[in-house]
């Protein structure tokens, strides 16, 4: 996902930013992440905060939480959306890069489904956490031929479009 993709992905999230902070977004790998951080544009760049094993968690989120207008958290779906709690008002816009399709080589593909679409629609989650309490979406790159993960999605509540 480098090069033109890395370019489209982080003027997705720019945009999304550009509207008021309060932004996270996730990815399939490392790798997509940091040539997505690369692209930016420099107020957006600087605004990044990163969610990944290797960083301190918990004092980014204690600097996100303080002006979560201010900020974007970048991660992984594995990780980011399974860790992440924030309701309300510090969370309005989700961007999810790409929903993982092919199970890595030797991967049992029945648990590895399960854990990616649990990972997706938790992540997708972080922008709703009650009722009434719904966050913006985008989904970029499609979803893969992956039925299971819409289906998870509009069994929560989420309108697809």
């Amino acid at each position: 996902m480098h090069g033109k993709w890395a370019a489209h992905v982080a003027t997705q999230i720019a945009a999304e930013f550009d509207k008021g902070g309060r932004t996270l977004g996730l990815f399939v790998s490392k790798d997509d992440l940091f040539a997505v951080i690369k692209a930016l544009p420099a107020h957006v760049r600087s605004a990044v905060l990163e969610y990944h094993a290797g960083v301190d968690r918990v004092a980014t989120m204690a600097k996100y939480t303080a002006a979560p207008q201010d900020h974007v958290i970048l991660g992984c779906n594995a990780g980011a959306g399974r860790g992440l709690n924030l309701p309300g008002d510090l969370l309005r816009r989700v961007v999810v890069s790409r929903v993982p399709a092919n199970a890595p080589k030797g991967a049992n593909v029945k648990v590895w489904q399960e854990d990616s679409r649990a990972a997706v629609t938790q992540s997708i989650g972080r922008a709703h956490r009650h009722e009434g309490d719904w966050g913006h979406v985008t989904v970029i790159g499609g979803w893969n031929g992956r039925d299971d993960v819409q289906a998870a999605l509009v069994d929560l509540g989420w309108t697809i479009q």
